[in-house]
């Protein structure tokens, strides 16, 4: 059995005045993981990077194909 692994990576930008950008952001990577999910991925892991100006989330998903 192959087992393989891979990240998403979302940048979100904390200043005020970017909130539509930060909800695109948020949608994008809801998105992303969903699509994902729906290929037989499997989210394993999330860490949350908080820097002064942006959070970085950093989702590590995992797929086991079927033999």
């Amino acid at each position: 059995m192959r087992h393989q692994t891979t990240t998403i990576r979302t940048v979100i930008a904390k200043r005020d005045d970017a909130n539509e950008a930060r909800t695109a952001a948020l949608n994008d990577r809801d998105n992303q993981l969903r699509a994902a999910s729906d290929m037989g991925w499997a989210l394993a892991h999330t860490a949350v990077i908080d820097g002064t100006d942006y959070a970085t989330f950093v989702d590590t998903i995992t797929l086991t194909p079927e033999d």
